[in-house]
């Protein structure tokens, strides 16, 4: 098996938990890798400044996908300020991977998918 599809990395890819498109969500963002045609849209609801539930459809690579499932998995019941400590460091630690950067652009799609999510919220003044 290739290494950088673990065991987690494909449980992570093949988990449906948090798939899907939520009804009148709170923020919503997708993003889309030209290069390689990975794809994230994010949506969420929240309650004063904490994530209450975070879904999202991706196509694209396993790596981006399963990047996707964990941010949104993470997200769950997260402080927005929280939320904007994620970076590459903690996704490669989070995903046990070591990647170059073509690779890291993969697992951090999911990432500034939610950051764009959050930032339309913020300017909303929603918060």
């Amino acid at each position: 098996m290739n290494n950088l599809y673990k065991q987690a990395i494909l449980e992570l890819y093949q988990d449906q938990t948090n798939r899907g498109n939520l009804e009148n969500p709170s923020f919503s963002a997708s993003l889309s890798n030209p290069l390689c045609g990975d794809t994230v849209s994010i949506s969420g609801l929240h309650t004063d400044d904490l994530i209450q539930t975070v879904r999202f459809t991706a196509h694209g690579c396993v790596l981006s996908q399963a990047a996707a499932a964990f941010v949104v998995n993470h997200s769950q019941g997260k402080s927005i300020d929280k939320l904007y400590t994620i970076n590459e460091l903690f996704m490669q630690n989070r995903l046990s991977l070591t990647l170059g950067p073509t690779r890291l652009r993969c697992i951090m799609l999911p990432v500034e998918c939610l950051f764009k999510g959050l930032a339309a919220l913020k300017k909303q003044n929603t918060l």
